[in-house]
């Protein structure tokens, strides 16, 4: 290149990037005309300088907007030239080598719009210059094989059927330099992109030319755009069914294109192989549906996609007929509105949980009814007709209003056509209408057109033209047909409606549907779909919002159970045999397919029993279920006889499973109730007699005892059904009874000759016999007749147990033996005793609970006595399997005693301390697989879990559970370790104080006082014994443990150690150690501002004194981490009940600890930046370590500490100075005598100053009456006591502490004083005032005040205004000034002083009354606008209204209760605004009552809510004097309020979310007043 083409290259590059691109052609055109150089001459010097430019604009690491402009530029140069140049070829093919895919590498760093910019230049001139076959031989084959090569969907060398290849070859245009390979592939999304803007440029080019043209000169153009359609179609298959990534290429840049081509061309002639083929749009539809298809069925991703290619293809051919010219030789033109699938999948994806799944098919089936959008709803009512239409009369305000909010949303217009009816399209308008109004609109509007629309739209869709009718295409359906299709739409409502977040919503749809007079309807009813009544329906039958009067005055039912009960027995009235028995098997195994509370568990075992009762029971009905046998059950050889029994038996068992899921709802007449119906459900289903003996056994071995022993509840109902005497069948009767007897008489026969035919058996074998022989007992004694005496005798059974093992306990000690030395009882017989009494504990009555209890608790004793089987308390020599049976017997016990305990109407004493010392017993705890088994909770430990966590909702349980686990936590202690969680709930346990029961029980009740006596001994019961009917006996009993503990620890190196001593000693440190993480580090024990005798106030309380006992546990090496988190505490804000605590724990860690005093105690001291509180604490804890360190230390701590503590007499914080004062006199009176001793003259200075501050100290009067007012609280206190369980928990100086045992602090006696002192003060200076002012009225002119007071405010009045306000008034009296009263009457100069004090007084006052006008002028120059926030309960919301008020100057702000303005948070956001801002309460009942006042005095009522009638917000003119009411956070404005609202504004909303905060909403409603009010 020349040096003059050089540089015009350079002027060219520079001149491109001030230009635009439009303005280039121009420039090359004046270019060429001036210098006459040729445009391929031009062309090859700009080119071959393209790549420096490239390189230029890179070298700054990013592009910016001003290099894609000039590259842009360029390129529309080179295109320029390229189309003055002609048709060249090789210019044009080193063009898309060296210049278009270059660029299209930097695709990612390119705007898209820059990108579609230069594609558009090169195809347009590959248009202007024809040049298709250049292309399809070029870049479509590149871009092709990138493609494949980045899906990874075949191999490079592979091409599809198309002629791309053989052109590369034949023309042998692609450079190697730009093979493609896997590495080097171009990213997915811009090789997709590229390749349709290369069919769209084909095909706009295809539309654009004349025919004539098309024939001659643009054949290359269709060729290249129909094989590139079929390669484009064929690689969208493929995509389709790969990743998420791929697949968002297909549906973003491939279908859009492809969809369109088929919109202009019905069918593309493409060349498969050389062979011509036509490639029809009917084809491509169908393939790309079942890819839809495919992607249904993989995942809700998946199903996502799937819903996007349909909405997609839906808005290319949905409401508009297809402009296709060519003739349809593949047959009929697709319809996807034809597929029944594509329909299931739209109301699959209608009730999807997920929101999005939701939008893309309700927009999908908006598409296929072509009504998408409410702007194309016309139903073709005239609105005269509509106003002409009045409501009936009788209808509430309440209705008036719901019938025009329907009306409005043009579902209410079904009303005006009631008489006529209408048609499919107007119940689609009413469907759609529905169901978006579910899921976008507010609780109000659902409430309003919800109501009656529903059962509107149920008749008419029952007519033959219905909307299924709309979009049936198939082959003629019948009209039950039809009726199912119909209630498998309106059954999505009701779905959608079952699962509404709003549980009032939920609520109202669950009324409306029950509501429903299904009778009316006939049996149409049984076209409900049943995976509906199945499924969302009995789910929503579980909601507990349905159930709000269940359980009332103990009655287990509700509303919504009894209209579901009738709607399922007229539900399943129309149910053939077959699909009955199926339905009735289905609803009862819904107990094992999900999780039912118990309202949810009552309504299916209601709902059961109604399906089941009014079907005959005769013969003809038999029949009827042999010849309808069950379709689930289908053996290859049975008869309908078995197929008949087998359903009976499976019916049976469910509703057994029912009854058993009943147990863990604890109460009692619930239980009864849930078994009843399960029971009349199986006597309308079956005789007794219809099902296997054994299977019958079982099922009434479910029902709890005692509703079928004596008296039980459900005994008549059982023996009803078991001897057949229906009112019905008496006939029948009879047979039914004598078959059942006979049934019983055979069974012990068949059962042991069966039995006989086992050779080998084990004990599960004759576990399972007695199993079974109980079980017939029990149904034998149900049948028989004269059979009350015998209940009894289950009585008597466990006393004679309970006395027979008492016997060998009774002898041993009093020391009988048998003469051969044998034992009472053998190990066996004693095991299956013990086995016995827990299996039968599960189902035992409460009269037999006890005597049970006790034959446990002898049972163990016997097998620990050490004569008997000892697995239970030593393993030596027992084998693993010995221990596992073990193990197993004692998990079976903690469940049935738990079970057994649970299921007791009332807490007694004698049976919870009988349980107590049963399952607790000392001979378990010594192994430790009892309390922790492979790192989760043994036996043990989870019946204790089980009973503290119970116990915090019955004292006596908690109280008499902490006697015994105390007792035998001190026997044990190396238990201690796996109770910790255990131990810090009873220390922070607190209920009610006093039980007359308890009482009344322990005094009078000879089996409650023995079963007490039995439990673990307390280890101080003379300290426990007062609390033990208070909420502290918990904590005094543990606090007891651990002191107890604490001793024994301080054994260790005595001669008296054990092994306990250690054990004693860890867990005293864990416990502290955790204890300790607690309060420092969990949410509400660290909380620092909480109120006075609150919750959180007394869970500190108790944590702190327990950690004040347990301060004794404190060694070496915990000692820093207890410092540590003592000092976090002491800095922290902490009430000083509370703060007394720490502080005797932090004085009993230095007197332990005295070299911990100067390392940390001194430097604290030294910090005056700390907070005058902890301060304070620290003044206490330094003066207490120096009166209580021992002897050895105590003269050197004084030296350290009395320092730091001098200077704090001076503080300014009058409390910290008088509580330093008070340590400081007690310090030099116990050790000033020591000091007095020094022999060294350089501290003479030193000892005169301690001797005059002493005296000073002691003689002082304030200082005498300070002590005075604390006498005996610094006598009294003692760190070393306080840290005991006496100390803590027994009165130091008071008689009666009322709150925790708190003992008054002395920093609250300090601050008592103090204010007592400053009040004393007030009241002197104010009789003072009132006595000089009385003198100073004798001998003057009483108009000499008067008459100067006016002067002055005349000259004041001549002020400034601003000045007027602007002014200081300080009085400090001298010293003179602060002596007698009488002595400053006496002082004639002080009377003059005074007199001219009261003067300047007068003209204060004038002043503050100045001022006082000022500020009401400010406060009354506000707008005439009133917040109503009185639905508003969120503080933050409050406050934030409140700052927004006082920033616009509106003139009220309504909330319910004034008080939270005291709040601290409110007080935080607000910043002030409440003490300017007007707050008005009005509490919410009153609401309606101001809003009327206020309209009255002639304020515009407006409420910022979304309703169908809502103006926006910057449409809306606000009056002068508006009242703006708000709404709750969810819910809105209620309904009652809406009704008096003169207008509803709402703020219009751009994006996804449809809500704003209630604070911004505010903010911006508030705003906007303002601005029209300024702009006025």
């Amino acid at each position: 290149m020349t040096d003059s083409m050089a540089s015009l290259v350079s002027s060219l590059s520079h001149g491109f990037r001030e230009v635009p691109p439009a303005a280039v052609p121009p420039m090359l055109d004046c270019l060429l005309a001036s210098t006459g150089l040729s445009p391929s001459s031009v062309f090859s010097a700009l080119f071959d300088n393209f790549p420096n430019l490239i390189q230029a604009a890179k070298k700054d690491g990013k592009l910016n907007s001003d290099h894609c402009t000039g590259i842009v530029s360029v390129i529309g140069a080179l295109c320029y030239l390229l189309e003055k140049m002609g048709a060249n070829q090789e210019a044009l093919q080193s063009f898309i080598w060296k210049g278009f895919i270059p660029l299209m590498t930097m695709g990612p760093e390119f705007d898209r719009e820059f990108l579609n910019q230069i594609a558009d230049l090169f195809f347009d001139i590959v248009a202007k210059t024809n040049s298709w076959e250049l292309l399809e031989a070029s870049l479509v084959p590149f871009f092709l094989s990138s493609l494949r090569i980045s899906a990874g969907a075949i191999e490079k060398e592979e091409l599809d059927a198309t002629e791309w290849g053989v052109k590369v070859n034949n023309l042998n245009m692609v450079d190697k330099d730009h093979d493609i390979s896997p590495s080097g592939a171009f990213p997915l999304p811009l090789s997709c992109h590229v390749l349709s803007l290369i069919l769209d440029a084909a095909l706009q080019s295809l539309q654009a030319a004349p025919a004539p043209e098309l024939v001659n000169g643009c054949w290359h153009a269709e060729k290249c755009a129909s094989n590139l359609l079929w390669d484009i179609c064929s690689m969208t298959k493929k995509l389709l069914l790969q990743s998420l990534e791929h697949r968002s290429c297909a549906i973003g840049f491939l279908l859009p294109i492809i969809f369109k081509a088929f919109i202009a061309n019905y069918s593309f002639e493409i060349s498969i192989h050389g062979n011509p083929h036509i490639f029809t749009r009917n084809s491509f539809f169908k393939e790309i549906w079942a890819c839809c298809r495919a992607l249904f069925s993989l995942g809700s991703l998946e199903r996502r996609d799937a819903y996007g290619v349909l909405s997609l293809y839906l808005s290319f051919f949905s409401c508009s007929d297809i402009s296709g010219k060519c003739y349809m030789s593949d047959g009929e033109e697709f319809d996807i509105k034809t597929e029944k699938e594509f329909w299931n999948e739209i109301k699959r994806g209608l009730v999807d949980k997920e929101s999005l799944v939701r939008k893309q098919s309700l927009h999908i089936l908006k598409r296929v009814l072509c009504a998408s959008g409410g702007s194309q709803y016309n139903s073709g009512f005239s609105e005269d007709k509509l106003q002409r239409k009045h409501p009936g009369h009788g209808m509430t305000k309440r209705e008036l209003w719901a019938d025009k909010e329907a009306k409005s949303l043009g579902v209410g217009k079904l009303c005006s056509v009631a008489e006529s009816g209408f048609n499919s399209r107007q119940q689609w308008e009413a469907f759609l209408l529905l169901y978006e109004m579910l899921d976008e609109y507010g609780t109000h509007l659902v409430d309003a057109a919800w109501n009656h629309q529903i059962t509107l739209l149920l008749q008419f869709s029952l007519s033959h033209d219905n909307f299924v009718s709309a979009i049936s295409r198939g082959p003629q359906q019948t009209q039950m047909e039809t009726f199912n299709e119909v209630f498998s739409w309106l059954s999505i409502l009701w779905e959608r409606g079952f699962c509404h977040d709003n549980p009032q919503v939920r609520c109202m749809i669950m009324h409306s549907f029950l509501g429903i007079e299904w009778i009316k309807y006939g049996a149409c009813a049984k076209s409900i779909p049943e995976s509906f009544v199945l499924g969302p329906f009995m789910e929503a039958l579980n909601d507990p919002v349905h159930h709000s009067d269940f359980g009332v005055k103990g009655v287990y039912s509700s509303k919504a159970i009894e209209s579901a009960a009738q709607f399922l027995l007229h539900y399943a009235s129309y149910l053939d045999a077959r699909r009955w028995i199926a339905f009735l098997i289905n609803l009862a195994s819904l107990a094992k397919r999900q999780s039912f509370g118990r309202a949810g568990l009552m309504g299916l075992a209601e709902c059961i029993a109604s399906a089941a009762c009014g079907i005959r029971k005769d013969d003809t009905y038999d029949a009827e279920w042999y010849k309808d046998a069950s379709p689930d059950k289908a053996p290859q050889e049975s008869s309908p006889e078995r197929s008949f029994l087998d359903n009976k038996i499976e019916l049976l068992e469910v509703l057994r499973f029912i009854i058993q899921s009943s147990k863990q709802h604890f109460n009692p007449n619930y239980r009864v109730q849930v078994c009843g119906k399960v029971l009349k459900a199986a006597a309308s289903l079956m005789y007794a007699t219809d099902v296997p003996l054994e299977i019958l056994l079982s099922f009434i071995s479910t029902l709890p005892r005692e509703f079928t022993d004596n008296g039980g509840s459900l005994k008549v109902g059982v023996q009803d059904w078991l001897l057949g005497n229906r009112k019905n069948h008496a006939a029948n009767c009879y047979g039914i009874e004598a078959q059942l007897l006979k049934n019983l008489h055979d069974f012990p026969k068949k059962f042991v000759s069966h039995q006989y035919l086992v050779e080998n058996f084990d004990d599960e074998d004759l576990e399972a016999w007695e199993l079974q022989a109980k079980r017939w007992a029990r149904v034998l004694f149900l049948v028989i007749e004269e059979k009350e005496d015998l209940m009894p005798i289950l009585l008597w059974k466990w006393l004679c147990i309970e006395s027979l093992l008492s016997i060998p306990l009774y002898a041993f000690e009093n020391g009988i033996h048998l003469e051969d030395g044998s034992f009472f009882f053998s190990d066996v017989a004693v095991r299956n005793i013990l086995i016995d009494t827990v299996e039968s504990l599960e189902n035992a009555g409460e009269d037999s609970a006890l005597p049970m209890l006790r034959a446990v608790r002898l049972a163990l004793e016997l097998l620990s006595s050490g004569r008997l089987y000892s697995a239970v308390s030593s393993y030596s020599g027992v084998g693993t399997q010995d221990k596992q049976v073990l193990h197993a017997m004692i998990w079976q016990l903690v469940h049935s005693c738990w079970i057994l305990h649970v299921s007791c109407n009332k807490r007694r004493v004698a049976p919870i301390a009988a349980l107590l010392s049963s399952v607790l017993h000392p001979s378990l705890l010594s192994d430790d697989n009892m309390h922790m088994m492979n790192g989760e909770s043994g036996p043990l430990k989870w019946f204790v879990e089980k009973l503290l966590q119970e116990g915090t909702k019955s004292p006596r349980t908690i109280r008499l559970a902490s006697l015994h686990l105390t007792g035998l936590w001190f026997s044990n202690p190396r238990t201690i370790k796996y109770y910790i969680k255990e131990l810090k709930l009873l220390t922070l346990y607190g209920s009610v104080a006093f039980d007359e029961d308890f009482e009344a029980e322990l005094t009078e009740n000879h089996d409650v006082r023995t079963e007490v006596s039995l439990l673990a001994k307390s280890p101080d019961p003379e300290l426990t014994k007062a609390f033990i009917n208070t909420e502290l006996y918990a904590r005094v009993s543990v606090a007891v443990l651990f002191n107890k503990l604490a001793d024994l620890a301080d054994l260790r190196e005595s001669s008296c150690e054990n092994k306990d001593c250690q054990a004693a000693l860890e867990s005293g440190k864990l416990f502290l150690l955790e204890l300790l993480d607690s309060v420092v580090n969990e949410k509400d024990l660290a909380k620092e501002l909480y109120k006075k005798y609150s919750a959180i106030h007394r869970r500190k309380v108790r944590a702190w004194q327990m950690l004040c006992v347990l301060s004794r546990f404190i060694d070496e090496n915990v000692v820093g981490k207890v410092a540590e988190s003592l000092h976090i505490a002491l800095y922290r804000n902490n009430l000083p009940s509370v703060r007394q605590y720490l502080e005797t724990f932090a004085i009993n860690i230095y007197v332990k600890f005295p070299a911990l005093v100067a390392e940390q105690l001194v430097p604290m001291l030294r910090n005056y930046d700390m907070r005058p509180q902890a301060l304070s604490s620290y003044v206490f804890i330094a003066a207490n370590v120096i009166l209580h360190a021992s002897k050895a230390v105590q003269f050197s701590h004084l030296d350290e500490l009395l320092p730091p503590i001098i200077p704090l007499l001076t503080s300014h914080h009058h409390s910290l100075r008088g509580f330093t004062q008070v340590l400081v006199h007690q310090v030099l009176c116990r050790l000033f005598s020591p000091l007095d001793s020094t022999r060294s003259d350089i501290k003479h200075l030193e000892k005169r100053c301690f001797e005059d501050l002493k005296s000073y100290l002691a003689e002082n009067p304030d200082c005498v009456r300070l002590r005075a007012s604390m006498e005996g609280y610094l006598d009294a206190y003692n760190p070393n006591t306080s840290a005991t369980p006496s100390g803590i928990f027994v009165s130091r100086v008071e008689e009666e502490m009322e709150f925790e045992c708190v003992p008054t602090s002395l920093m609250e006696q300090v601050l008592n004083f103090l204010n007592d002192v400053r009040e004393d003060l007030r009241c002197s200076m104010a009789k003072d005032v009132v006595a000089i002012k009385n003198e100073s009225l004798i001998g003057e002119d009483p108009n000499s005040t008067e008459i100067l007071s006016a002067a002055k405010i005349e000259k004041l009045l001549e002020l400034p205004k601003d000045a007027r306000l602007d002014f200081q008034k300080k009085i400090t009296l001298s010293k003179h000034e602060k002596q007698d009263s009488h002595s400053v009457l006496g002082n004639r100069e002080a009377y003059k002083r005074l007199l001219e004090m009261e003067k300047e007084d007068d003209l204060l006052n004038e002043l503050l009354k100045s001022r006082s006008l000022a500020m009401e002028m400010v406060m009354g120059n506000r707008q005439q606008f009133i917040l109503v926030a009185s639905f508003i309960d969120r503080v933050p919301n409050l406050a934030g209204l409140a700052r927004t008020c006082e920033v616009f100057r509106a003139s009220g702000l309504a909330i319910a209760d004034t008080k939270i303005v005291a709040d601290k948070q409110f007080q935080l956001i607000s910043v002030t605004a409440e003490k300017w801002v007007p707050i008005i309460e009005v509490p919410v009942n009153s609401v309606r009552h101001f809003l009327e006042k206020k309209k009255w005095e002639g304020f515009s009522i407006l409420g910022l809510e979304q309703t169908a009638n809502s103006i926006p917000l910057d449409q809306y003119i606000y009056p002068k004097k508006t009242v703006l009411v708000l709404g709750r956070e969810k819910e809105g404005i209620p309904v009652d309020i809406i009704h008096i609202l003169d207008a509803c504004i709402e703020i219009p909303q751009l994006g996804v979310v449809r809500s704003l905060n209630v604070h911004v909403s505010g903010a911006i409603a508030l705003w906007e007043y303002t601005r029209q009010q300024r702009s006025q």
